[in-house]
């Protein structure tokens, strides 16, 4: 479905409405002293009036953010929440608007944070907002489409491209023997009109024919691509819409749908690590001889740079599912340092008796588990920066992972299989080998 992302100006000291949306409330509130930057937040309501809704027209679904421009361009859409005690912020890429519904954007709730301010908002001050809507037609009445029915099996498979024409206006795919209507009638119809159109198709002798579903109207498709070195990684941002591939010395964005090149990042210094963060909006690319990372931010192809360790060789760097925390060991000063990427500063650095293995967290961004060459191990809060357990694995690490449930962190060594369980009592159970 066609998406149209609408911008709507308003000075901050006043109220707007358009488009049965109404924003008030809108506040900026003056950063902390030495920070760069601050919070966004206001209310936004939204109320369909008769003339919207007779004339079927594109409907408001969803706030996608908001900028300042006199301030910056760099924003991002959070909400903060909290869990066993401690709050939590987590950037999301959207906030659903319903009819008749108020979405409030305040302290301690959702917000539009502000980053990189190229000046220090003071009280009193007024600056225009544009406020991000994302409009959609309503897709079961207002859009209509051509359609083509099919019967038997519903197994969902990819289709092949491979028919047989059985000379009565209609085609047998060989693999999956679905049956298509081959000619249609030319007549538009909406979602609705559409299932009961097929529904109720008497055609070629039969009549149990039916809408296809996505997966059928899909053509499994395998491509193929030269580049000019062997990869290193490819790495797959979480939305699939692109693939990350490494090189010697840069990286190629392609479009796995289409095999075509996006765009490349030049200039690095093997070897290096790849990641995407949890939802596809960055990709983050740190040279493992110095830790100097790159931050690459997808939509704009935007850069900026951070040094993670103390300038030699780390390990592969580890992000935390909230993409607040980015971590990675300095394997020649036996630590781990962790980088907040919200307050743009390294949050905390744990030393280790041995070599640091690559660190990683758990699934509820609660945790880190940390392992050295040696055996010792580490859980780590990551939000007070507080180390909860200490484990003696007795044999020299060789693995380290966490698990999906959130209470889980596995780590192997040269004889055993340690699960570490750290989930709201860190002490009990205690760690188990197996």
């Amino acid at each position: 479905m066609k998406r149209t992302l609408l911008a709507l100006m308003l000075g901050l000291s006043s109220s707007m409405a358009s488009a049965s949306v109404t924003v008030s409330d809108c506040v900026i509130r003056e950063p902390a002293p030495g920070a760069n930057k601050t919070g966004l937040y206001f209310t936004l309501t939204y109320q369909p009036d008769e003339e919207t809704q007779s004339l079927r027209l594109p409907v408001p679904e969803a706030l996608y953010g908001a900028v300042v421009p006199q301030l910056t361009g760099h924003t991002e859409l959070h909400d903060m929440k909290h869990v066993d005690g401690v709050m939590t912020m987590t950037r999301i890429p959207q906030l659903p608007l319903k009819p008749g519904t108020t979405v409030s954007l305040k302290p301690g709730g959702h917000h539009v944070m502000l980053f990189d301010l190229k000046q220090r908002p003071a009280a009193g001050e007024e600056y225009d907002v544009e406020i991000w809507l994302a409009f959609a037609p309503d897709q079961h009445t207002a859009s209509t489409k051509l359609v083509r029915c099919v019967r038997a099996d519903n197994g969902a498979a990819y289709h092949n491209m491979s028919y047989v024409d059985n000379g009565d206006g209609t085609v047998t795919e060989k693999v999956t023997n679905r049956m298509w209507q081959q000619k249609i009638d030319y007549n538009r119809r909406n979602w609705f009109d559409s299932i009961e159109y097929c529904e109720n198709l008497n055609y070629a002798g039969y009549d149990d024919w039916r809408l296809p579903n996505i997966k059928e109207l899909v053509e499994k498709k395998h491509w193929s691509m030269d580049v000019e070195s062997v990869p290193e990684a490819i790495i797959v941002a979480p939305d699939g819409a692109r693939l990350a591939v490494a090189l010697k010395d840069k990286i190629v964005m392609i479009e796995p749908l289409t095999g075509r090149y996006l765009e490349t990042i030049p200039n690095l210094a093997q070897p290096y690590s790849v990641n995407f963060d949890t939802g596809g909006y960055n990709l983050y690319i740190t040279e493992q001889t110095s830790g100097r990372t790159l931050i690459w931010r997808v939509h704009d192809a935007a850069t900026r740079e951070i040094q993670l360790g103390s300038g030699g060789e780390v390990s592969e760097v580890t992000l935390s599912p909230d993409a607040r925390l980015v971590m990675v060991g300095d394997l020649k000063k036996n630590t781990v340092t962790v980088w907040d990427l919200f307050m743009e500063q390294e949050f905390a650095k744990v030393t280790l008796e041995d070599t640091p293995w690559r660190p990683y967290v758990s699934s509820d961004s609660e945790h880190m588990i940390l392992a050295a060459e040696n055996g010792q191990g580490l859980v780590v809060n990551s939000w007070s920066g507080q180390t909860v357990k200490k484990i003696d694995f007795k044999d020299q690490t060789t693995e380290i992972r966490t698990g999906w449930l959130e209470s889980i962190g596995v780590v192997a060594t040269t004889a055993h299989c340690w699960c570490s369980i750290y989930a709201k009592n860190p002490n009990y159970p205690p760690s188990k080998q197996a």
